[in-house]
């Protein structure tokens, strides 16, 4: 089986753009664990003392910098925004059951695979 590169740019989207908002949302709604950080306990309290308009104004910035940091990501395994200053290049590999495959292509620019979040 393979992935395509739409796939795994979908899959990134989805299982760490999308889940990292709303798991951070989650944490602000409803502090878990024994002993939450007070950093995460104060931002708890704001969170949930802004009327519902700022609350759903919060998670919107907060999709638009997640997107913007797998835009970036996507963007740097392309090899069209540097991170270095030796020019390093860089090649996103699958491997399934020791079958290797090159899921980055020359041909293809992975960060223009990239859907806008799902609050759009």
């Amino acid at each position: 089986m393979t992935i395509s590169p739409q796939k795994f740019v979908d899959a990134l989207a989805a299982h760490c753009r999308d889940a990292a908002v709303s798991d951070c949302i989650s944490a602000y709604e409803r502090p878990r664990g024994r002993q939450p950080s007070e950093r995460l306990v104060r931002l708890s309290h704001w969170f949930k003392s802004l009327p519902s308009v700022d609350r759903k104004m919060v998670v919107a910035a907060m999709d638009d910098a997640a997107d913007g940091t797998l835009f970036g990501v996507l963007s740097a395994l392309d090899g069209v925004r540097p991170i270095d200053e030796e020019g390093h290049k860089f090649v996103v590999l699958c491997d399934l059951d020791g079958v290797r495959q090159d899921v980055s292509s020359p041909a293809i620019d992975l960060h223009d695979l990239l859907d806008q979040p799902q609050g759009e």
